[in-house]
């Protein structure tokens, strides 16, 4: 049974994978040459900007920031190139702000213009990116005979595209992790393993978890070294783990001697390979709906959700809730009944696991800091309950709080996000007559300005604002 279950997920992840990634890319490459110009010259720029265009249609496909990539990209080619441009200016005898000579100019601005180019198609392992290509035209415009156009199919080696975007894009803040840990628990209701056509349950759920951590390994490259099924044990060290509190844990990782309670050190001293890591709890819910004599088909409802944790912060770094489907599949073979079953449950998360590299990437960088200030807040309980609302909202923006100042009048409560302000200029926009809970209400001072939180008697929507 596991066999069968195991060849047609096999199936379905080589067409995932196909879908993500085409095998062969089309890109085009366009350059106005000058009459001068060498063909090997101009089929070399030509062949590089067509790799540019596979290599930037790729990142989008793999979901990262191609726009950012060609920055950081042209940025290290600038810093490479200047002394070499000054090199030349001094061999053509080039000073700033002395007169030279229009012939001299022409030839240097020529001889700077064919080594930037030819230096710059050979720069940055963008040639290895490429694993193979074949030229399907190259023309010159009618109109136009310096006008030069090709037209190329190209595969890309992805591990080395992740590897190069990385290298490149990643800050001194950039967070890459150890090791993502997978568990993946499964309620079953109104129905046994039986009526998914398997008598064990492990038949079932190790061959999904096992394809799981295939497509993880593709997708999370640069980002995450290892991507382990945890068993019963690892299941267990992170629960312990995460037990801890949050400043032990940060206490310990800055000196191992500042904490000696022997239960908490004994848990501590085998967490090496949790720092810096990430936890993603899946959960996976199956409803048998009912059975039909007539088609001989029986009735599924599945849904679910993941969380993922990062095990140094304890934060949630993302999360999604499964698209609840239903599906009727025939209990007549039980080998094609577990197969297409298990299809299903394995598709519940793939679009969402696209996306995390993304999301894990963007982690580190682009960190923002705006600071609230609180009024109307009775005790220091309350300002803490409304940062874990707020960084309860804006947890896919990464949000974290801290306070900055206590006062009888007012507080002020910095805030740290990722990406841009807009999203959490309308995360804050949104507390405006929130409730934070039963009794207690937040507005905003001024709804043009989101960046002073007034927190008033009401709840339940019926705020009656008081600042003292």
């Amino acid at each position: 049974m596991k066999k069968w279950i195991f060849l047609l997920l096999c199936c379905l992840s080589v067409q995932s994978f196909s879908a993500a990634n085409s095998g062969h890319i089309d890109g085009e490459g366009r350059f106005y040459s000058l009459e001068d110009d060498s063909l090997a010259f101009v089929k070399r720029v030509l062949l590089y900007n067509a790799f540019k265009d596979v290599i930037g249609k790729e990142l989008k496909n793999i979901g990262l920031d191609d726009a950012l990539f060609w920055q950081k990209y042209d940025e290290r080619f600038d810093e490479y190139f200047l002394p070499i441009a000054d090199k030349l200016k001094a061999d053509y005898g080039i000073k700033d702000g002395e007169d030279v000579p229009a012939k001299k100019r022409d030839e240097f601005e020529k001889a700077l213009r064919e080594k930037k180019l030819s230096l710059k198609s050979r720069f940055g392992r963008i040639n290895q990116v490429v694993s193979s290509y074949s030229i399907k035209k190259m023309s010159r415009a009618t109109q136009s005979a310096q006008s030069r156009y090709m037209n190329i199919s190209a595969k890309v080696d992805r591990q080395e595209l992740s590897d190069l975007y990385f290298s490149y894009t990643r800050s001194d803040d950039f967070k890459s992790y150890k090791n993502v840990f997978i568990t993946v628990d499964y309620k079953l209701e109104d129905m046994s393993w039986l009526d998914l056509g398997v008598e064990v349950e492990r038949d079932f759920t190790s061959v999904i978890s096992e394809h799981w951590r295939n497509i993880l390994t593709t997708q999370l490259s640069g980002v995450a070294t290892n991507i382990v099924i945890s068993d019963s044990s690892m299941r267990e060290k992170l629960d312990n783990y995460l037990k801890i509190p949050s400043e032990a844990t940060i206490a310990f990782n800055k000196d191992k001697r500042s904490i000696q309670e022997n239960s908490t050190m004994g848990i501590l001293n085998m967490d090496d390979e949790l720092k810096q890591s990430l936890w993603l709890k899946v959960r996976v819910g199956i409803k048998k709906l009912g059975d039909s004599a007539l088609t001989k088909k029986r009735s599924f409802s599945f849904d679910g959700d993941f969380i993922m944790q990062d095990l140094t912060t304890k934060k949630i770094v993302s999360f999604y809730d499964f698209i609840p489907e239903k599906a009727s599949f025939s209990f007549e073979n039980a080998h094609e009944l577990s197969s297409n079953s298990a299809s299903l449950v394995y598709r519940l998360p793939m679009n969402e696991f696209k996306d995390l590299k993304k999301k894990l990437s963007a982690l580190g960088g682009n960190r923002k800091k705006i600071k609230l200030e609180l009024k109307g807040f009775r005790s220091i309980a309350e300002v803490d309950n409304f940062s874990k609302y707020l960084e309860t909202k804006g947890v896919t923006l990464g949000v974290e709080t801290k306070l900055i100042s206590l006062g009888k009048e007012s507080s002020i409560l910095q805030v740290e996000f990722r990406g841009e302000n807009d999203p959490m200029v309308s995360l804050l926009k949104a507390l405006n007559k929130a409730d934070l809970n039963d009794s207690r209400t937040m507005m905003l001072e001024d709804e043009m300005n989101p960046f002073t939180i007034v927190l008033g008697d009401g709840g339940a929507k019926g705020a009656k604002v008081r600042t003292n």
